[in-house]
């Protein structure tokens, strides 16, 4: 609810801005051509103050980015100069350490799945009896995640797909009752799934959050 009311006051106070310059009392255009990076800074903001069920890296992300954008309009800073070579350095340390990330196909019978893809593309096919969720990311590279022999847990679950510069795609079967949101920043996602579940509230959900950033998330059978 945090995040739809965050984005509700946002596109108010866009939408506002724009109606004034209509009315010529001032130009609103010329406010947001020097502070449109406070557009990902609040979105980013949003991201990581409703990050229970998700990892809070893309909020960090994106206020970063926001951060790096602002300094360079506002204050004339590139601050993008400095900082590349540490995220080249961040982008290194994880391709050593995070092993157990790059496996190009498995299959995992863990209630929670943890899929991260660099510059590379990973498949999993999950056969959890009792999935509650977890967390997939891909980084210039893609990801393709099979739920078609997953059992939900009773208390429901959530998946959040992040995909910056890739793609994921999620195979779930046509009885799988899911809820799907998330915020597209140049990118979006496609539900092809074959709604075949009861209309009712007794079966569990699978509560699927999207965040694709230059990337795209595509949820079929």
């Amino acid at each position: 609810m945090g995040r739809r009311i965050g984005i509700g006051l946002l596109l108010v106070v866009l939408g506002s801005g724009f109606l004034v310059q209509q009315l010529d009392v001032f130009h609103f255009s010329d406010i947001l051509s020097t502070w449109w990076p406070l557009i990902l800074i609040i979105i980013g903001l949003m991201q990581m103050l409703n990050s229970r069920h998700s990892s809070t890296f893309p909020g960090i992300f994106l206020l970063l980015l926001g951060i790096i954008f602002l300094g360079r309009e506002v204050y004339d800073i590139n601050l993008f100069k400095h900082i590349w070579p540490l995220f080249l350095i961040c982008i290194g340390l994880v391709f050593i350490f995070s092993k157990g990330h790059r496996e190009r196909g498995k299959t995992d019978s863990k209630d929670v799945i943890d899929s991260l893809s660099l510059f590379s593309g990973v498949s999993v096919r999950s056969v959890a009896k009792n999935f509650k969720g977890g967390d997939v990311m891909t980084l210039f590279g893609g990801a393709k995640i099979d739920l078609r022999d997953v059992e939900l847990a009773p208390e429901h679950a959530h998946l959040n797909l992040v995909s910056i510069f890739g793609g994921v795609t999620l195979f779930i079967p046509e009885e799988m009752q899911i809820e799907v949101s998330g915020t597209p920043i140049f990118g979006g996602w496609d539900d092809k799934t074959k709604a075949t579940y009861p209309a009712d509230d007794l079966n569990p959900v699978l509560h699927i959050k999207c965040l694709p950033i230059f990337g795209g998330v595509e949820i079929r059978n």
